[in-house]
């Protein structure tokens, strides 16, 4: 079960991008993912799911370590979490936005889970959304992440998923403004390798 994120109220955006991600106490995993993370590490969220398409579990750990975002991969194997893979959250810098969680689901209805981390950003007050996949070479080397999708949405704003034309598909809302205009509703159609651009119409007030 993918991990739920806390809600985002537009209006107290200001006040939450100062807190976040210490609005409430850190996350807290098992002693052998905290041996192997940076000894400055905090953690934001962290989650478990199939990110390998296999039968063992996986588990994501989104954190900071010094002033920069992270994320590590951990393998369950004999009991054990072992370390995957460790490094800067892809596309993820403080100065451009600031952690507020993670989740781990399967958002390509393919049988095998991704990773969404959330971030909030002072540049329109927005939130940075970015699906994630666990990746290998072809030559069968290490395994490395890759970003299918990256969404800027202002108010912030989680994403809906769903369908649109028969394959999956993740719509973000923009709500309008006190005129009842500037808002839109965008979707992102799963093409077998990325999330695209599918759908982009204006969304108003009824």
């Amino acid at each position: 079960m993918p991990h739920v994120c806390p809600p985002v109220w537009p209006a107290a955006f200001l006040f939450l991008l100062s807190i976040l991600p210490f609005a409430s106490a850190p996350a807290h995993a098992h002693p052998d993912v905290y041996a192997a993370l940076p000894p400055d590490t905090t953690v934001v969220q962290y989650g478990l799911g199939d990110l390998a398409g296999d039968p063992q579990k996986e588990l994501a750990v989104f954190f900071t370590a010094g002033k920069e975002a992270r994320l590590a991969l951990f393998s369950a194997r004999a009991g054990r979490w072992i370390l995957l893979l460790e490094g800067p959250a892809p596309g993820l810098e403080l100065e451009t936005g600031k952690p507020h969680c993670l989740e781990v689901m399967d958002a390509t209805s393919d049988g095998r889970d991704e990773i969404l981390t959330h971030s909030l950003s002072s540049r329109e007050h927005s939130m940075i959304t970015r699906i994630l996949t666990l990746d290998t070479s072809s030559d069968g080397g290490s395994p490395f992440i890759r970003v299918l999708l990256e969404d800027v949405t202002s108010p912030p704003g989680y994403p809906i998923f769903g369908r649109e034309e028969g394959v999956p598909a993740v719509t973000f809302l923009k709500m309008p403004g006190e005129n009842g205009r500037g808002g839109h509703r965008r979707a992102y159609c799963w093409e077998g390798g990325r999330f695209l651009k599918c759908v982009e119409v204006p969304w108003g007030k009824p």
